[in-house]
């Protein structure tokens, strides 16, 4: 009885923490896109925007005359959508910011979280065509709203925080593969190359950044040994530690949990500085 106790409580963990992944995917898109709201018109307004969405359209249509080929390059529902305007990309963003709620919220079937998933992934993926969404986390966001789409719905909120199964084990893998090449790309980027030279790297991180804290202030007059020692640490987390989102679940060595609390430690550690 208490075996079976103990993997009926560690069944539920499991459906908690999927849920919270989750909402979690569809909050980063609910913060992505309300973030931007108030940016879109001096941006990509038709008026007084920096770069017209009209404009850009405008010039890919004379590289790319077929609609499928625009299409596939430049994914953006305002090739349908008739004459652009300001009020129509400012639409276009409520309504992605409305279905990642509802996909935080959660939701009492398959078709309406991945509808919500799918809208919220849409709505950001057609500003991109002006906004030029291409650094490392947009594109991580874009291919985790894909993936999130497969997911188990999350339950509503206020009558239960668990989803209704555990996704498949080739959702788990690539939703790991995913984290694998964002953290070992940044560390590739960091560490190839690499000479005595640049061991100091994290002081200079946290002297030239642009607005650091009071910790970050603090770090960067901390002995240089301390700063060797970071990015000693820095190495295992960005090159050794993806390795271990390979690894199966055993009882010998707790790979992935090492692995996550890393990147954890690492995540906090640069927004503390």
């Amino acid at each position: 009885m208490d075996k079976y106790a103990s993997f009926t409580d560690f069944h539920n963990a499991e459906l908690v923490a999927w849920s919270i992944s989750a909402r979690l995917v569809a909050m980063t898109f609910f913060i992505s896109l309300s973030s931007i709201h108030t940016q879109l018109l001096p941006l990509c307004g038709s008026k007084y925007g920096i770069t017209p969405v009209k404009d850009v359209m405008d010039r890919i249509k004379v590289d790319y005359p077929s609609l499928t080929r625009r299409f596939l390059y430049f994914p953006t529902v305002f090739w349908f959508t008739g004459k652009i305007n300001d009020n129509k990309i400012l639409i276009l963003n409520r309504i992605g910011i409305l279905a990642s709620a509802v996909g935080m919220a959660g939701s009492n079937s398959q078709l309406t979280w991945s509808f919500s998933m799918f809208v919220s992934l849409t709505s950001l993926l057609s500003l991109d065509i002006a906004l030029d969404l291409s650094y490392p986390w947009d594109c991580l966001l874009f291919e985790a709203g894909w993936l999130a789409l497969f997911l188990p719905f999350p339950q509503f909120i206020w009558d239960n925080f668990e989803v209704v199964e555990k996704p498949s084990e080739l959702l788990s893998f690539l939703f790991r593969l995913l984290l694998f090449r964002v953290v070992f790309g940044f560390g590739k980027l960091k560490f190839v190359g690499h000479t005595a030279r640049d061991n100091g790297y994290i002081k200079g991180f946290l002297k030239y950044q642009p607005i650091p804290s009071i910790f970050g202030w603090l770090g960067e007059k901390l002995p240089v040994l301390f700063h060797k020692l970071a990015l000693a640490g820095m190495f295992f987390i960005e090159i050794i530690a993806p390795f271990f989102l390979l690894f199966p679940i055993t009882n010998t060595f707790p790979f992935r949990p090492v692995a996550a609390a890393s990147f954890i430690a690492l995540m906090f550690g640069i927004q503390l500085c």
